[in-house]
This record gives structure tokens, sequence and C-alpha cells, in this order.
């Protein structure tokens, strides 16, 4: 005997595809916003703490190194047109054009020394992020615009209060939104059985544009370096990979100390 069609059970499936696509949705929305401010944070600050040293001592060295090419290259040019060497006017030509690459310099110089402190409270924070997290996806499930086109102004502005306290660590502000989220009722799927498959299939979309989103993130991260790994094995490398670029740069500016102290002979030479 065959079974009759039945467009009310036929609705009541496309309504229960529409929920299974919005939870699917709000955990891609969850797992990204914990990729772009949560975990990317702790990668950052552990690749600042454990390579920030050797960066630093890079950067320094780089920028010695830049000042006595610039150096040699001006006295160079002075004995060759045998035109006296001026001390001072060296310095302020370095100095203006090594200006910027000093602040940057300081600038990361305080961030490594504010990584050192921030990353050994984060590395004790994984239960309050995981508690945050639940807290988050809770408010998400019954606010977030992205799952419920159209919902009214004030889901949305407790969906932006709660996204804000997520990204910046505010526990208590998140409760409070998940607290306020309880009496919120979430509207089941209705509409004819074409509208609730064209919501699965919105629904579905987002989903995927979500999640490749993350997936793009966690192969580039938007950082500073370009390097930033969080694999141990892929640090000890790139930290290996700094010493010996370190050594190089030191023999260089050895090289170059020499050749301007030679130059400088040739200007006294001249000169006398």
């Amino acid at each position: 005997m065959h079974n009759s069609y039945d467009p009310n059970r036929e609705i009541k499936k496309a309504a229960e595809a529409v929920i299974l696509a919005r939870w699917d949705l709000i955990r891609a929305l969850v797992d990204r916003t914990e990729q772009e401010h949560i975990v990317s944070k702790v990668i950052y600050m552990k690749f600042l703490a454990r390579c920030g040293e050797k960066e630093l001592q890079k950067r320094k060295l780089q920028l010695r190194n830049a000042g006595l090419e610039m150096k040699m290259e001006y006295m160079k040019e002075r004995l060759r047109r045998n035109e006296a060497i001026d001390p001072g006017e060296i310095r302020r030509k370095i100095q203006a054009t090594t200006e910027q690459a000093e602040a940057d310099i300081r600038l990361m110089e305080m961030l490594w020394k504010k990584s050192m402190r921030q990353y050994r409270v984060e590395k004790r924070l994984t239960d309050v992020r995981k508690m945050n997290k639940d807290l988050y996806l809770d408010i998400v499930m019954k606010t977030s615009p992205d799952v419920y086109p159209g919902i009214e102004r004030k889901r949305q502005q407790m969906f932006a209060g709660g996204d804000r306290a997520y990204k910046s660590g505010d526990a208590l502000t998140l409760r409070r939104i998940r607290n306020a989220c309880e009496s919120l009722l979430i509207s089941y799927p209705d509409g004819s059985l074409a509208e609730l498959k064209e919501e699965r299939m919105r629904l579905e979309e987002r989903t995927r544009e979500t999640r490749a989103w993350t997936a793009l993130i966690r192969r580039f991260p938007p950082f500073t370096y370009e390097k930033l790994v969080e694999d141990e094995a892929l640090i000890r490398a790139y930290n290996e990979e700094s010493e010996q670029q370190i050594q190089d740069m030191q023999q260089s500016i050895i090289a170059n100390q020499a050749t301007v102290a030679k130059l400088q002979r040739k200007d006294r030479l001249r000169r006398s």
C-alpha cells in the first residue's frame, strides 16, 4: 500500500531541516569569531613571547647595518669628489632615514614585553574561554541576524553587545546578556514548502561562506609577522633561522665597520 502524499508532513520535515541548518550556521559563526578574536590573539601572543626577542635583535642589527652602509656610501662619494667628510652631516642623514624604523622597533619592544606578561596569563585562561564561548553560543542561538533575517531591533542590539563582550573577554557582560536571552523564544520555521526549502538553502550557503572564511583565516592569519605559527617545531625552526640571520648580520656589521675605518684613515691621509 502506497503512502499518500501528506503536505503537512513534508512541511514539518522541511521546517526540521531549517532548524538543523540554523544550528550548523550558529556553530560556524561562533567558530569564526573565536578564530578571529580569541585563538588568533593567543597564537599572536605566543609567537611574540617565544620569538619576539630574536625578532627584535634582528631588526636592531638590520637598522645598525643599514646605517653603516649609508655611512660607507656617503664617505665613498665624498672621497671620490675629493671633499671633506662631515660626521655631523652623516649622523643627520642616517637619523632622517632611520627615524621611522627606530620608532617601529620601540613599539615592537613594548609589544614583546607586554606579550611576555600576557602569554603567561593566557595559558591559564583555557577554562574561562570555554565558559565564554558557551555563553556566546547561547546568545548567537537566539539573536544572530545571520540566522534570523529581519530579527527585531532589540535582539540585534543584544547580539551586538554579546559580540563585543565575547571579543573583549568580558564574562560578566556575556552572562548578563545570556540571562536576558533566556526569556526569548526561538521562532519555529513557518511558511510554504518552497519558502522553507529556500530558507534552508540560504542558511547552508551562509554556513559554507562562514566556514570558508574561517579556513582562510587559519591559513593566512592577519598578523604583523609573516611566519606566525602555533606549531612548536615551526617555532623552533623559526628561532634557529633567526639565530643564523643574526650571526650573518653581525659578521656583515664587522666587515662594514672595517670598511668605514679604512675610509676614515683614507680621509685623514687626504687632509694631512
